[in-house]
């Protein structure tokens, strides 16, 4: 029999698009190594640059006196680049909803490794402050891709444990590079910091006393790597 007045309304289903049905299938899946490899490279472009932000402090006392400049004088250069990561965040960060999440980061571990090397060349403070600040770019243009790339890869439920040990990435580089500044600065100076002498790929012939990049060579690959991811 028929029920006049009904208020029972038929089932709409909502369209399927390409983003709802992925997240679908990632938060109903378990994290499978694909995953555990693109926060590796996540976490590793995060610890790296926790290095590299700290290190300037940790030379400041030996490029000081190398330079014969008064430590005071170096203020500039150490705010450079947090300036420079509040740029980057500001101006950059947007770019991986523009372009994919993959190529920023790319390119932002590129620019860390580049200008990190380039530190290790000024001659004075002021080109040391261009330096560092385009070094903060860098960091603050990939830092928040690295967070957005892991809220896309891992499921719902363990999001939030991902994210919060990748906010430990910058503290871990920063404890690092205290830890192994004394050594580095003992066999190379002060440009040791930027720089590490131990290759990341086959050893082969070299200079004697010519340190190997490995701290950059690491950022440039963990970018780079994300090709791969």
């Amino acid at each position: 029999m028929d029920i006049e007045g009904s208020d029972a309304s038929p089932h709409v289903s909502m369209p399927v698009t390409l983003q709802s049905e992925v997240e679908r299938r990632i938060n109903g899946s378990t994290i499978g190594s694909q995953q555990f490899r693109v926060f590796f490279l996540c976490l590793s472009i995060g610890v790296l640059d926790g290095y590299d932000l700290s290190n300037m402090a940790l030379a400041v006392p030996l490029v000081a006196r190398d330079w014969g400049v008064e430590s005071g004088h170096f203020g500039a250069a150490l705010a450079a680049v947090m300036v420079g990561v509040a740029a980057g965040n500001i101006v950059l960060g947007w770019l991986g909803d523009r372009f994919g999440r993959r190529p920023v980061l790319i390119l932002s571990s590129a620019a860390m490794g580049v200008f990190s090397l380039l530190t290790m060349t000024a001659t004075d403070v002021t080109v040391l402050t261009i330096w560092r600040f385009l070094l903060g770019m860098g960091f603050g243009a990939g830092i928040p891709n690295t967070y957005a790339m892991i809220a896309d890869v891992m499921p719902s439920r363990q999001r939030l444990l991902f994210m919060t040990i990748l906010t430990a990435a910058t503290s871990i580089g920063a404890i690092a590079g205290g830890l192994i500044a004394p050594a580095l600065t003992a066999a190379f100076g002060w440009q040791g910091i930027f720089v590490n002498r131990r290759p990341i790929g086959p050893p082969c012939r070299r200079a004697k006393g010519t340190p190997r990049r490995r701290v950059d060579r690491l950022k440039l690959g963990a970018g780079f790597a994300l090709l791969a991811a």
